[in-house]
């Protein structure tokens, strides 16, 4: 893919923000947002897989995070973060496709990049922790 993956989760990671504070339908969402990404079809097809493996497994990510997260309930945490931190549970913990050191840095990255560093360390902090307790290959 000469497209970067990293594109790919800083696209979903858009997507799944907007998923949150638009009301259309999810199927619908996600082929107009995809639709003017101007992206090559394979980075279509691994964003939109994304996209779509966090919503079908936010229920058992949003379960695990908030069992991993001291003192925090998802609710209170920014869209943003929240959202991150379900794309990469998804990512990391579900697809498995990327070795989760490279989930995690992606991770880190984008609340870096999209947030500050105290949102850089949270992320990093429960990854790590949910990583450590699941003993991930």
């Amino acid at each position: 893919m000469s497209y970067s993956r990293h594109k790919c989760r800083e696209h979903a990671l858009q997507s799944l923000y907007q998923q949150e504070i638009v009301s259309l339908s999810k199927t619908e969402d996600i082929d107009l947002f995809l639709e003017q990404l101007e992206a090559p079809e394979d980075a279509n097809i691994f964003t939109r897989n994304l996209i779509l493996g966090t919503l079908s497994n936010q229920n058992a990510i949003d379960k695990l995070l908030e069992e991993n997260m001291e003192k925090w309930r998802l609710e209170r945490l920014s869209i943003l973060v929240r959202n991150l931190l379900r794309l990469s549970v998804y990512e990391m913990v579900f697809s498995k496709e990327t070795p989760y050191e490279v989930v995690i840095d992606e991770a880190v990255t984008l609340a870096k990049d999209f947030v500050d560093d105290i949102a850089r360390s949270f992320v990093n902090k429960v990854l790590q922790k949910i990583y450590d307790q699941s003993l991930l290959p």
